[in-house]
């Protein structure tokens, strides 16, 4: 691009408020697992939703392809450029207030680059919780929450981030402002329009800010960490909980004996919180229930010989210590080497029969892999990640990155579940996508983009 076009770009913004040099681009233009970086014109940082629309009206003038990005968290390339020079980032970061809390309406307005961490810590100010959470909450940014629907640990009992929204506003392609901006719970007048935003990946505009939905804070919660040694027990145990305590279970999450190992490995000085090992462990949080009846219950389940061990948290630092097993378990495999990374939804009562399968069957292929599974079980979404040989190098564990992806893919699909559970799509799956969706889904998703965004200026090359 010319010097011109880079000028002008540079006059949308605040003075200064822009970055054309690699090197000061670097967290801007690179994935969090270091796989894919790319070398856009320029990386601009607006901060209103006017500037937003005035860079969209010169891009759409111009041709220039953009691609919106929040805190850079994703794991599938979604927030990437390609490595033309010729695209342009728009960061989001500076769209940081918050408009107003309603304390009657129980909703939060917001702007797209807050920190999904100061809206929790804010709402809590309130005796309200924004109940999406995840271990990347200190830097993802509520705008990137929304466009890849994000889950997190909270699904089980309040959904998606999808569930959450009531409104939204959005620069479109041409650079019009759509302001659905509502506190409404009801309102079936016509299309759902900020549906179509919603995991969208940015493809179809840039969302800039949000109308979200808050809840009372709970109870006290109770966080429990349970160890077992066979997939039976698990679904028991699941089966048994949310038959007793129904929607005020928090949290029911899997780290498999590995993923564990890998955390006290990387971070030694967490310990593990069971006396011995385990094959599986469940991170347990449930809400409204006194300590004496769960522990009731828990020695009721462990009489079945379903339990072998458990811990109950006595306080917030003992609770905030299991979570950091938890949360430091991608961080872990990082450090252990390339991992490829599968986040997959099958039916709730066939994770662990997937987990079993999809197993076998990678080892069956390529026997010295290292399996690292855990995730969301109450939901049915599980990262079925397989980390690299000790044997090999990473560059030598690529070469079998396309086989091992099938061989997981096609487990998730034999179960009847998704490819995709809360990752989105971005660059690293759109191949895998076409394989997997019904021509008549593809054909309708292309409708909506080409119709939306005709000159397809709107991160291309993500999704399709």
């Amino acid at each position: 691009m010319s010097e011109d076009i880079v000028k002008k770009l540079k006059g949308l913004v605040s003075k200064d408020a822009w970055l054309t040099n690699l090197e000061d681009m670097h967290g801007y233009i690179t994935e969090w697992r270091d796989s894919l970086i790319g070398n856009p014109m320029i990386v601009l940082f607006p901060d209103s939703t006017k500037e937003v629309s005035l860079i969209m009206k010169f891009c759409a003038k111009n041709n220039i392809q953009v691609v919106p990005q929040g805190g850079n968290t994703g794991l599938c390339g979604g927030a990437i450029p390609d490595d033309t020079g010729t695209q342009v980032i728009i960061s989001l970061e500076r769209l940081n207030k918050i408009r107003k809390i309603s304390i009657e309406d129980q909703v939060i307005e917001l702007e797209a680059g807050c920190l999904l961490t100061n809206v929790q810590e804010e709402v809590a100010k309130n005796d309200f919780i924004f109940p999406i959470d995840m271990a990347s909450s200190g830097s993802c940014q509520i705008g990137g929450n929304i466009s890849t629907n994000a889950g997190g640990t909270n699904v089980l009992k309040y959904g998606s981030t999808r569930s959450q929204i009531l409104g939204l506003e959005v620069v479109l392609p041409n650079g019009s402002i759509w302001n659905g901006i509502s506190s409404l719970i009801k309102d079936n007048s016509g299309y759902d329009i900020k549906q179509l935003f919603i995991g969208a990946e940015g493809t179809l505009g840039i969302i800039t800010a949000a109308s979200i939905k808050l809840y009372p804070v709970p109870g006290e919660i109770i966080t429990l960490f349970i160890g077992v040694n066979c997939g039976e027990a698990i679904q028991f145990i699941l089966k048994n909980i949310r038959k007793k305590y129904k929607n005020n279970i928090e949290t029911f999450e899997l780290i498999s004996e590995r993923a564990l190992n890998f955390v006290t490995d990387f971070l030694p000085n967490i310990k593990p919180p069971l006396m011995k090992s385990y094959e599986y462990y469940l991170l347990i949080e449930l809400s409204d229930s006194s300590l004496d009846q769960i522990s009731s219950h828990l020695m009721s389940i462990t009489n079945f010989g379903f339990i072998e061990d458990v811990v109950i948290a006595k306080n917030k630092a003992e609770q905030d210590s299991l979570w950091l097993i938890r949360d430091s378990i991608s961080a872990a495999q990082k450090h252990h080497g390339l991992s490829l990374k599968h986040d997959i939804s099958v039916p709730i009562g066939d994770a662990i029969s997937f987990i079993n399968y999809a197993e076998r069957e990678v080892l069956n292929f390529l026997p010295s892999s290292r399996i690292v599974a855990f995730g969301h079980l109450g939901d049915g979404n599980i990262h079925f990640n397989v980390s690299q040989p000790l044997s090999m190098t990473a560059e030598e564990f690529k070469h079998f990155k396309k086989d091992i992806n099938k061989i997981v893919y096609e487990c998730a699909i034999k179960f009847g579940g998704s490819i995709c559970a809360e990752h989105g799509v971005g660059i690293l799956k759109k191949e895998d996508m076409l394989s997997y969706k019904s021509t008549i889904e593809i054909n309708l998703m292309k409708a909506l983009k080409t119709s939306i965004d005709p000159k397809n200026i709107m991160n291309p090359g993500k999704i399709f």
